[in-house]
């Protein structure tokens, strides 16, 4: 049997589709936007999470250069020497107290800061998070979303990609570590809420989960959760973190 021969395809031949504007179909769509329902969800700005993700795909054909396409990004792993990480806290649970952490009673507004070298030498320094004993963060900050976007689709935007990832650079070298301060943050002075140092070759690529032990003054911290994901697979441990 002979296959028969294409034929190229010709737009004209097609019926022509009616105007959207003519046919009352954009007037519907506006509408629709325009709905109660939908104008509290936009006023809410639960939507930005999805506007996050949604460039952080499209941003990732843009700023995936690097990526290892034989390996990926790996949980697990232990950190190579010489290698450079990007490092963060995603979660941190304090200990509730019985007249609340601040005078008014409230909860902890909590932060973090990550020191290498000595414990002296501060790499990073978090947003704080107000009012909570659960605090969280992401590895690219919810600000820079509209960045995002704007890479995403152009290419171009007001800060770089670096400036958009709210984690520490950390350089792997044996014999290091990495020290973690949480803090309660106060107008006045800030309450170390706890304060840990922990060796580089006890940790590993992806979360590196810890619970404490309550020593009033000492240490508050029920968990903490830090993340570790080598620089150049960044872009893939992204897709597959909000790919599930």
């Amino acid at each position: 049997m002979n296959t028969p021969p294409l034929q190229e395809h010709d737009p004209s031949s097609e019926p022509e589709a009616p105007n959207p504007v003519e046919s009352g179909t954009w007037n519907k769509l506006a509408g629709l936007w325009e709905h109660e329902r939908l104008k509290r969800f936009r006023e809410s700005g639960w939507y930005i999470p999805l506007l996050v993700v949604l460039g952080i795909a499209l941003f990732a054909g843009l700023w995936g250069d690097n990526h290892d396409e034989e390996t990926g990004f790996i949980a697990g792993q232990p950190l190579k020497s010489g290698a450079t990480y990007y490092v963060w806290i995603s979660e941190v649970n304090l200990f509730s107290r019985p007249g609340g952490w601040d005078l008014d009673g409230s909860a902890p507004d909590i932060a973090y800061e990550l020191y290498t070298g000595h414990g002296n030498e501060r790499i990073f320094k978090s947003d704080v998070r107000h009012d909570t004993l659960l605090a969280q963060w992401s590895e690219i900050g919810l600000r820079y979303s509209g960045e995002i976007l704007g890479f995403a689709t152009s290419g171009a935007g007001t800060v770089s990609p670096e400036e958009m990832i709210q984690a520490a650079r950390l350089l792997a070298t044996d014999g290091a570590s990495l020290t973690i301060k949480v803090l309660d943050k106060d107008l006045t002075t800030d309450e170390v809420a706890g304060a840990y140092t922990l060796a580089l070759d006890e940790l590993h690529t992806g979360s590196n989960a810890y619970t404490g032990q309550r020593m009033d003054g000492v240490s508050e911290v029920s968990s903490l959760s830090l993340e570790i994901v080598p620089t150049e697979l960044l872009t893939d441990y992204l897709k597959q973190k909000y790919a599930r």
